[in-house]
């Protein structure tokens, strides 16, 4: 395929190469007064032939199977919401757009864009930088809700934050059954195990930054836990947790 793409990337370069040749600038073309023109001519539409044939794929084929990539390996609730977070900051630059298309041409025509896009493209990476605690917590807590079982959630109580978390600590100690939602180092099941004389399920999940290696680092630190009460479901199992957690309840 790319074979292919590369033919179709050399005759559109030397098709732009021609074009451009053919533009005229105070009434002169590109190569008019120029001594061999028609050698310079050759060459310059040669240079764009070979452009297009090493560019082209690089900007589609590679960037296409890069996007597909990315959008198989979410989950549906992921994708969800990574399509919410799009349409939410486009329709915010649409608002914010409007008034720049009053600037005078060409600024008021493209001004306008450029800030949706902008909106758009960051509140896509902000809802995907986002999404997988609070999603798989929300994974959780809707699977054990749909199962009977009686959830009250605590957010917001990581190990950075530690006095948030104690000051939910009678609410935790009340608890039948923990399921407790982290990333990064994953250290929060431990902490929430030391805590309470209860079953703590713990899920990683795959918000970090280099080293946490996608939620890796987050599971091994849960499954090397010295709390003896701690058991550990794989990365974002909001389901798998919340289906043990059930069983252990109907106990």
């Amino acid at each position: 395929m790319i074979r292919y793409i590369r033919v179709l990337g050399a005759a559109l370069g030397g098709l732009v190469g021609l074009a451009l040749a053919t533009i005229e600038v105070d009434n002169r073309q590109l190569f008019t007064d120029v001594p061999n023109a028609g050698a310079f001519l050759a060459a310059w539409v040669v240079a764009w032939i070979v452009v297009g044939f090493a560019i082209l794929p690089y900007l589609t084929v590679v960037p296409a199977l890069w996007i597909v990539r990315r959008v198989e390996a979410l989950s549906t609730a992921e994708f969800v919401a990574a399509v919410l977070g799009l349409l939410i900051g486009l329709l915010m630059g649409l608002l914010l757009g409007l008034p720049l298309s009053n600037f005078p041409a060409p600024f008021g025509t493209w001004r306008p864009l450029g800030v949706s896009l902008l909106f758009g493209l960051g509140m896509l990476g902000l809802t995907v930088a986002k999404r997988s605690d609070l999603l798989v917590a929300a994974e959780a807590i809707g699977v054990a809700r749909r199962f009977g079982n009686k959830v009250e959630a605590v957010a917001d109580v990581g190990v950075a934050g530690i006095h948030r978390l104690l000051a939910s600590s009678e609410t935790l100690r009340s608890a039948r059954v923990l399921i407790v939602v982290a990333g990064m180092e994953g250290a929060l099941p431990s902490v929430v195990g030391g805590l309470v004389d209860k079953p703590v399920i713990a899920v990683p999940t795959s918000v970090g930054y280099g080293a946490a290696f996608g939620g890796v680092a987050a599971l091994l630190g849960m499954l090397t836990s010295c709390a003896s009460n701690v058991t550990v479901v794989n990365i974002d199992n909001g389901f798998g947790a919340a289906y043990v957690a059930t069983l252990i309840n109907r106990l």
